[in-house]
C-alpha cells in the first residue's frame, strides 16, 4: 500500500539491489626488518582460508577492508624472510585490528614462524563504550542468551528471571525498553531472534556512540554476528540438564557443524532446542494445594454450612453431580427429608442441620493447614526449538555470495488474569492459555571486492513473526471462540458443577448458563475461585522485507563508506478481550438448543456473528472483522456503513474489513572514518525517514466532522480557519481550539480554560452532516524526515593513554500505541474508549559523551566516561476530555527525559591464568514517564480539563542509580596446575564468576494501602519515585574441565549455577510498604473489618495474604545444572 510517491520512488531506486549483510571489519599494520626495523615494501599479506590479500606500500604498511568477522590466520611473506603467521586475530565488525609484523631473514631456512596473537588492550577506534564478546568467551560464561550476556554489560539495567531471556527486558543509560534494538548478521529482528548460541560468532554492544550505519534505534544497538564454514570441518555438541539437581526441569540440547562443501562453496548451521518446568522460578515459591486437594475443589467446587445442637460448624461439600433439583418425596421442593437424605449424600451426618441453603465457596473454607509452599510455580512450561545456518560461496577471490535462513518454534504456559500465582487454584486449567510464537526468515547478500581498497555489499532479507494466544482446550483457530463459554464444554466443567438456591421453588437450579462463569469479586477478584477463568484470544502476524546496500572505499587516511535502506512491515492483528461480558459471552449465541436471554438470535457457527454481537470486545487490522481470513484493503466510509448495520445484517460482510499496518522506513548515511597515526575521527550524517502509511486523525479533539472557524465571519483575528468552534444554544460561537490541539479561546480570542469554554458550549457538526465517524476526519500520514549528524574522536596524550569523545543526534520510529484500525476510532466515537495514535511522530535523543582510557602495566587498562543525554518526543498516555462527540484516552509525544552518569570499566588480560573484567555505572535517569502508560497509574495534579502533563521530572522506574559487574575467569592450560606422580591432575580445569551488584529501582511510596482487588491507587505519600527498592547481589558461576581426546576433538564437563549464594532478591514492592510480601491491607481498619465479615476470616487473612506474598517480587533462586559439550 504505497499512497506516497517518495516511498514508490525510493524503493524502485533500492529493488534492483539484491541483498543479508555479513559484518565486516578492517585489518591493517605494517611489515618491516626484524633487525633494522626498515618497511618492507612489497610484502604479501594474506588471510589463510580466504582469498583476501594485499601488498604493503612503499611505506610498508597494508590494510584490507571487509573482513568478514571471525578469528583468522594473519600470514606475512617476503621474499629471502620466514614467513610471520598470527594465530586467532579476531576481526570485529566496524573496527580496525591492528596486526604489525617484524620479519626475520630466513638464515635457517625454517620458512615460517608462527605466534599466537593477543588483541590489544586499547581498541583505538572505538569511540564511546562498545562491548565485543567473543563466541569463546560467550562459551564460558555463567549466563546464556543474548540479552542475559548483555546484562551484564556497562550502563545496562535488566531484572534477573525469565525478563533476562526476551528483547524486551533491558534498559540501556536510562532509555525504555523498545529503544534498544537488535541486528543479526546485519538484519533487524523482530519478533524473536532466532540463533542457536552456538551459532554466534560475537556479540557486540553498542552504546553511547552509533555508527551512522545504525539507524532506527537510540540508547543501544545489540549486533551479533554468526559463524560461516570455513576449509575446514567443525562442530560441537553440548546437553545441559538440572533434572537431577533442582525441580526445575531445564533441558537444553543443541548442535552446531561447519565446513567446506564443493567449489568455495562452504556452509555453517546451528539447533537448539530447550525445554523448562518452570521457566521463571522464583527465590520465593508460591502457596498452592496438593494436585488432590485441587481436583477435590474443581470438582465440588461449593459447600454447605451445617451445625450441630452445640453450635459446632462443618462445611460439607456439595457433590458436583448432584442433581439440580434434588426432591427425594416428588413434591417439588427441598423438604426436611429431602435434606436429610442430600446430607447423608454429602457425609455430613445425622447430627447437623443445614444452617443456610446458600452455597459458599468451597476454596473459602479450605482448612489452612492443607496449603504448602511449593518450590516452582506451576504450569510454566516453556518448550523452545530454534535452527539457523548459513552458506556462503566464493565465486572467484572478488565475489562472496551468502544466503542465511533462521527458524525458532516458541511455546509456552501462561495465567491469563493474574501476573502472580492463584493460591487455591493454580492449577485449574481454565485459568491458563497457550502462547505460541514462531519466527523465521531467510536472505542474502552479494559482496563484491572492486580493488583492494573498495568493495560494496548488496543484501535483502524477509522473516515473519506470528503469535497465538489461545484457551488450551481448543487450538488456535478463532472459530473456536463461539465455544469457550460453553458450560457443557470440559473445559467449563468446574463452573457447570455450580448451584444456586432458588427459594421460592425450593430448589437447586445450575448456577451458570451459556457465557457465564464464577463470578470474582471482592476477595475472590484476588485470589481466585474454581472454574473463574476469563479467556482471551489474539492472533498476531508480522512480516518486514528489507534491502539494504552500502559500498566502502579507503582513500587515502578516510575510510568512507555510504549507503541506503529500505523496510516494509505488514502487520495484522486481531484479539478477542478477556473482559467480562467479553468472548467468553459468545457462547450465549450457540444454537445448542437453548440460546441464552439476552442473544437475539442463535448461530451455528463463528462465521454467523453479525458485528454488532463482537465489535465491543475485538480489536483488529489486517483481519477480517471475525479474525478469520486476511484482508488487505479497507474503505473508512463503507466501513461505517457496515458497523451501523451492513456487516450485523450480512455476517462476514467485507464492508467491515479493515487493511494491514504497512509503515514505511528508509534511510540513507554516509561516514567517513578518518585515521591519522593514533587520531581517529568519525565524521557520519544519517538520513531516516518514516511514514506510517495510514490514516491520521486532522483533528485529535474530534472524531467527527465538526464546523470550522473559516466559516466564522467575525471571528478574531487570532483565530485561525481551521480552529473548532464552540456554540451555545442559541447558536452563538462562545469559544475556540486550536486544531489538534487543548489551546481554548473565549470568544473575544483571549485564551481561556477547557473546562470554561465547554461550560459554555460545545462544537456543531456541518448541516447536512451525520453525527458519525467519516473519512472526512482523517487525512494521510506525511512521511517524516530526521536529520542526525554524528561526530567522535579518539585522540592519544601519550602511547598508553587516550581521550575520546563523541556527539551522536539518533532517532526511532514508534514501534508501540503507533497504530489502530478503523474499527478503534469507530468505537471511540461510540463512547469513551482509549485509542492508539496514528499520527506519532519519531522519537529523538542527543547524547555527549567524554572519556579517557589508559593501559596500566603490560596486562591491563580502564576506561572512564561520562554522558549526558536528552530524550524528546517520548510516547505518553493522554486524556482528550473534551472530544467531540466524547472525551477518549489517547497516545501523544508529550514525555521527555534526561539522564547522566558516568561508566568505569577495568579489564585485566590473562596473567597467571586469571582474566578480569569490573564495570561499574553510576547514572541518573529522571524522566516525566517511563512508559507509555505512566500516566493511568499516578494521579497528576494537573488543570481541572484534564489536558495537563507534567513538566518537571522525577527518577524513571529503570533508574538504578549504582550497577556493578565483576567476572572472573581462571584456566589452567596443559601440563598446569598442582601435579600428582608427574601428572597435572587439574590442567585444563577452568571456573568463570559473575557477580553483579545493584542498587535498588525506585518507586512512589503511597498514602496508605489499597486491596488488590481494587484497582484505584491512593495519592502518593512522597515525591515521585522518591523510595528504593533493596540492594541486590546476583552471583552465577561456571565450573568446567575439558578433555582433551585427540587433536581435533576434546569433551568439556561442566556445572553452570545460577544464584550461587542463593540471594532472596527483592525486584519489585507495595508501595504502601515498601514489602515484596505484604500490601499493608489485612492490617488496615478497612481491611480487618472487610476480612472479619468473610465466612471465616482467618481462612480469608491467610488466602489474602499467599495472593500478595507473590513470587514474582522476588528474583531467581539458586539453580543447578549440569552439562556436557564436544567441540570437534
Amino acid at each position: 500500500m504505497f499512497r506516497k510517491v517518495s516511498t514508490l520512488a525510493a524503493f524502485l531506486v533500492i529493488l534492483p539491489l539484491v541483498a543479508w549483510a555479513q559484518n565486516t571489519g578492517k585489518l591493517a599494520g605494517t611489515v618491516v626488518d626484524r633487525s633494522t626495523n626498515d618497511p618492507l615494501p612489497g610484502a604479501t599479506v594474506v588471510i589463510e582460508g580466504t582469498q583476501l590479500g594485499t601488498a604493503t606500500n612503499a611505506n610498508g604498511e597494508y590494510f584490507i577492508i571487509g573482513v568478514p568477522v571471525g578469528s583468522y590466520s594473519i600470514r606475512a611473506s617476503f621474499v629471502g624472510f620466514e614467513d610471520l603467521v598470527y594465530q586467532a586475530v579476531e576481526v570485529n565488525a566496524g573496527y580496525t585490528r591492528e596486526v604489525d609484523f617484524a620479519l626475520g631473514e630466513d638464515v635457517e631456512q625454517l620458512g615460517e614462524l608462527v605466534v599466537e596473537y593477543e588483541r590489544p588492550l586499547i581498541q583505538k577506534d572505538a569511540i564511546g563504550v562498545p562491548k565485543v564478546v567473543t563466541a569463546e568467551e560467550i562459551e564460558n560464561l555463567p549466563v546464556r542468551g543474548v540479552t542475559s550476556v548483555a546484562a551484564i554489560q556497562g550502563g545496562v539495567v535488566s531484572d534477573e528471571g525469565a525478563c533476562a531471556q526476551t528483547h524486551g527486558c533491558l534498559n540501556v543509560r536510562g532509555g525504555r525498553e523498545e529503544e534498544v534494538v537488535f541486528f543479526v548478521d546485519g538484519v533487524k529482528v523482530i519478533g524473536n531472534a532466532a540463533v542457536a548460541a552456538q551459532s554466534v560468532q560475537e556479540q557486540e554492544m553498542i552504546i553511547g556512540s552509533l555508527p551512522a550505519k545504525y539507524g532506527d534505534a537510540m540508547s543501544g544497538v545489540i549486533s551479533i554476528s554468526t559463524k560461516s564454514g570455513g576449509n575446514n570441518f567443525f562442530g560441537s555438541l553440548e546437553g545441559i540438564t538440572s533434572e537431577v539437581l533442582d525441580d526445575f526441569g531445564y533441558n537444553l540440547l543443541s548442535g552446531s557443524v561447519g565446513g567446506p562443501l564443493v567449489g568455495g562453496l562452504g556452509f555453517f548451521a546451528a539447533a537448539e532446542y530447550q525445554s523448562h518446568t518452570d521457566r521463571d522460578p522464583h527465590s520465593v515459591g508460591p502457596i498452592v494445594l496438593s494436585e488432590d486437594r485441587i481436583n477435590h475443589l474443581n470438582q465440588n467446587p461449593e459447600v454447605l454450612r451445617f451445625q450441630d445442637a452445640d453450635g459446632n460448624t462443618s462445611y460439607v461439600p456439595i457433590p458436583g453431580d448432584i442433581a439440580p433439583d434434588v426432591d427425594t418425596d416428588g413434591d417439588g421442593t427441598l423438604d426436611a427429608v429431602s435434606f436429610a437424605t442430600m446430607m447423608q449424600a454429602m457425609g455430613a451426618g445425622t447430627d447437623f442441620v443445614l444452617d443456610s441453603p446458600l452455597p459458599i465457596n468451597g476454596g473459602e473454607v479450605e482448612p489452612i493447614d492443607n496449603f504448602s509452599e511449593s518450590t516452582t510455580i506451576p504450569n510454566r512450561n516453556l518448550d523452545l526449538f530454534r535452527i539457523n545456518g548459513n552458506l556462503t560461496w566464493d565465486l572467484g577471490s572478488a565475489i562472496t555470495v551468502r544466503a542465511t535462513g533462521r527458524y525458532e518454534d516458541f511455546e509456552r504456559t501462561v495465567f491469563n488474569t493474574l501476573r502472580g500465582t492463584i493460591p487455591d487454584f493454580a492449577l485449574n486449567a481454565d485459568r491458563l492459555r497457550t502462547d505460541t510464537q514462531n519466527t523465521y526468515g531467510f536472505g542474502g547478500s552479494w559482496t563484491h571486492r572492486l580493488s583492494n581498497s573498495t568493495f560494496y555489499q548488496l543484501s535483502a532479507d524477509w522473516s515473519q513473526y506470528e503469535r497465538y494466544l489461545h484457551n488450551p482446550f481448543f487450538d488456535n483457530d478463532v472459530r473456536n471462540s463461539l465455544f469457550l463459554g460453553d458450560v457443557d464444554h470440559e473445559s467449563n466443567a468446574t463452573a457447570a458443577r455450580y448451584r444456586l438456591w432458588n427459594g421460592t421453588d425450593s430448589v437447586f437450579v445450575q448456577r451458570f448458563a451459556d457465557g457465564q462463569s464464577p463470578n470474582r469479586e471482592g476477595l475472590y477478584s484476588s485470589i481466585g475461585q474454581p472454574g473463574a477463568g476469563l479467556d482471551t484470544y489474539q492472533h498476531d502476524k508480522d512480516q518486514q522485507f528489507r534491502i539494504s546496500a552500502n559500498a566502502t572505499t579507503q582513500v587515502g587516511l578516510h575510510q568512507i563508506e555510504f549507503g541506503g535502506e529500505f523496510e516494509q512491515r505488514t502487520e495484522r492483528l486481531y484479539v478477542a478481550f478477556d473482559q467480562l461480558g467479553g468472548v467468553q459471552t459468545m457462547a450465549r449465541f450457540y444454537n445448542d438448543g437453548d440460546v441464552e436471554a439476552g442473544a437475539e438470535n442463535g448461530v451455528d457457527s463463528w462465521d454467523e456473528l453479525g458485528y454488532s454481537s463482537v465489535k465491543e470486545f475485538i480489536n483488529y487490522y489486517g483481519f477480517n472483522y471475525l479474525g478469520t481470513a486476511e484482508t488487505n484493503d479497507e474503505d473508512i466510509d463503507t466501513f461505517v456503513e457496515g458497523a451501523l448495520g451492513g456487516c450485523s445484517d450480512n455476517p462476514g460482510s467485507p464492508q467491515c474489513d479493515t487493511a494491514p499496518y504497512e509503515p514505511v522506513y528508509y534511510a540513507g548515511y554516509i561516514q567517513d572514518k578518518i585515521e591519522y597515526r593514533d587520531l581517529v575521527l568519525n565524521l557520519g550524517l544519517r538520513v531516516d525517514v518514516f511514514d506510517n502509511n495510514t490514516f491520521k486523525l486532522r483533528d485529535n479533539h474530534a472524531l467527527v466532522e465538526i464546523v470550522r472557524a473559516g466559516t466564522i465571519a467575525d471571528r478574531p483575528g487570532n483565530i485561525s480557519d481551521d480552529a473548532a468552534v464552540y456554540f451555545n444554544a442559541n447558536g452563538d460561537a462562545v469559544g475556540y481550539r486550536d486544531n489538534g490541539t487543548s489551546n481554548f479561546y473565549d470568544a473575544s480570542g483571549q485564551q481561556a480554560l477547557g473546562s470554561d469554554i465547554t461550560r459554555l458550549g460545545a462544537p456543531q457538526v456541518p448541516e447536512g452532516k451525520s453525527k458519525q465517524i467519516s473519512s472526512a476526519v482523517f487525512e494521510d500520514y506525511e512521511p517524516l524526515t530526521t536529520w542526525m549528524p554524528r561526530i567522535g574522536v579518539s585522540f592519544p596524550v601519550t602511547d598508553q593513554a587516550l581521550f575520546f569523545a563523541h556527539y551522536d543526534k539518533t532517532a526511532q520510529r514508534p514501534f508501540e500505541v503507533t497504530h489502530d484500525g478503523i474499527n478503534e476510532y469507530f468505537l471511540a466515537s461510540q463512547g469513551t474508549q482509549r485509542v492508539n495514535n496514528n499520527g506519532l511522530k519519531p522519537t529523538e535523543t542527543t547524547e555527549y559523551e567524554l572519556g579517557f582510557r589508559q593501559r596500566v602495566g603490560a596486562r591491563s587498562a580502564f576506561t572512564i566516561s561520562g554522558f549526558y543525554k536528552t530524550i524528546d518526543n517520548l510516547i505518553a498516555l493522554e486524556t482528550i476530555a473534551f472530544g467531540f462527540p466524547n472525551g477518549y484516552t489517547f497516545y501523544g509525544n508529550n514525555d521527555f527525559g534526561t539522564v547522566k552518569g558516568v561508566q568505569f570499566e577495568f579489564d585485566l588480560r590473562r596473567t597467571n591464568n586469571v582474566a578480569f573484567n569490573a564495570n561499574y555505572t553510576m547514572q541518573f535517569a529522571a524522566g516525566t514517564g517511563s512508559d507509555n502508560n505512566t500516566a493511568t497509574q499516578i494521579a497528576w495534579r494537573g488543570p481541572s480539563d484534564g489536558s495537563g502533563f507534567p513538566n518537571t521530572i522525577s527518577p524513571l522506574d529503570f533508574d538504578r542509580r549504582h550497577s556493578l559487574n565483576l567476572n572472573i575467569d581462571y584456566r589452567l592450560g596443559k601440563g598446569e596446575g598442582p601435579e600428582v606422580g608427574g601428572i597435572a591432575f587439574l590442567q585444563n580445569f577452568g571456573f568463570n564468576v559473575v557477580w553483579a551488584l545493584r542498587s535498588g529501582k525506585p518507586y512512589t511510596k503511597l498514602q496508605g494501602p489499597n486491596p488488590a482487588f481494587n484497582s484505584f491507587i491512593l495519592p502518593p505519600a512522597g515525591s515521585l519515585n522518591g523510595d528504593n527498592i533493596s540492594w541486590s547481589n546476583m552471583m552465577n558461576a561456571r565450573v568446567d574441565y575439558r578433555f582433551n581426546l585427540s587433536q581435533s576433538l576434546s569433551m568439556t564437563a561442566f556445572l553452570w549455577v545460577q544464584n550461587v549464594l542463593n540471594s532472596d532478591n527483592v525486584l519489585n514492592v507495595y508501595q504502601a510498604t515498601g514489602l515484596p510480601d505484604e500490601d499493608g491491607w489485612r492490617t488496615s481498619g478497612e481491611g480487618r473489618d472487610f476480612l472479619s465479615n468473610q465466612e471465616l476470616p482467618e481462612n480469608a487473612s491467610y488466602l489474602y495474604g499467599a495472593r500478595v506474598a507473590d513470587p514474582t517480587n522476588f528474583g531467581i533462586p539458586r539453580q543447578l545444572r549440569l552439562g556436557l559439550r564436544v567441540n570437534f
